[in-house]
């Protein structure tokens, strides 16, 4: 393995549809290299135990099957905004928040690795003067609650890591500046670096991204395995955690057997890793609009 490089199956919404116990054992049946799961709460099979303790003993009681020895959360995203217009909706995203690191807190695990968060939006997406004016608002509030999250996170003794976004002026971690002025205020924050959300724009602009941040870069979330060639050279130096993730899996028939290859293409890339980089592309990515 990849010095302390750990191989995780995420579960996003192309895995809401298979129940929490099938899945942890097809993970470990299927993708044998696979370390453990970046869990989500927002599984329907876990959602409807979340915020109860119920949840730490359901989870706990369902992995203790298998040989996970890391596990990792991706926090709640659903109707979730730390960075809202609305002071009431702020309050309950950031105590929603709060409350998954001290569930994830009570997992039994040999390495808690990591709790993930997407950030806060602006509120008003729509192109306009309000909106432009409300947006040092909501970087402000966004930097504000981060602050206060990593304060959390420290006294559970977890890492708290941020992940970039699609591209967009209201996503307020899919910028590079918007990141710059977080890292600032934050300088130990952790990022996340999502291959397919930063080449969205180009391959170019990830490039870029990758690069500012690379001190900062603990996780890495492969997608689309053609992507991550463009990249893998520049991150062979920082050995960060991988995850991968079930939505850019087209064939769902097949989806344990494909993630595993993309478990067995990363490692074999990094024990391998004299082989001459990939030529690096000027490729556009089709934008798609913002939703």
């Amino acid at each position: 393995m990849n010095g302390n490089s750990k191989y995780l199956i995420g579960m996003d919404h192309d895995s809401w549809n298979i129940a929490f116990p099938l899945y942890c054992k097809r993970v470990s049946d299927e993708i044998p290299d696979a370390d453990g799961l970046e869990l989500n709460f927002e599984h329907p099979d876990l959602f409807k135990l979340f915020p109860s303790y119920d949840i730490v003993s359901y989870i706990n009681e369902t992995i203790s099957s298998y040989n996970f020895n890391s596990i990792s959360i991706h926090s709640l995203t659903r109707d979730i905004n730390i960075s809202s217009y609305n002071p009431r909706i702020r309050e309950i995203s950031f105590k929603e928040l709060t409350r998954a690191i001290e569930l994830f807190s009570k997992l039994d695990s040999a390495q808690l690795l990591y709790f993930l968060v997407h950030g806060g939006q602006n509120s008003f997406r729509a192109p306009s003067q309000f909106s432009k004016n409300n947006l040092h608002f909501s970087l402000s509030v966004h930097i504000d609650n981060l602050i206060k999250l990593k304060k959390i996170c420290d006294d559970y003794g977890i890492i708290l890591t941020i992940e970039n976004l699609i591209y967009s002026s209201w996503r307020l971690s899919s910028k590079i500046e918007y990141l710059e002025s977080l890292f600032a205020e934050i300088p130990d924050l952790k990022f996340t670096f999502d291959i397919d959300h930063a080449s969205f724009v180009s391959y170019s602009y990830a490039r870029k991204m990758l690069q500012k941040f690379i001190d900062k870069v603990n996780v890495v979330h492969v997608g689309i395995i053609n992507y991550f060639h463009k990249f893998k050279n520049l991150l062979s130096s920082i050995k960060p955690h991988f995850v991968f993730e079930p939505h850019s899996i087209k064939n769902k028939i097949h989806l344990f057997q494909n993630l595993n290859k993309n478990v067995k293409t990363v490692k074999r890339s990094f024990i391998n890793n004299n082989c001459p980089e990939i030529a690096f592309s000027e490729q556009k990515i089709i934008k798609k609009p913002d939703i």
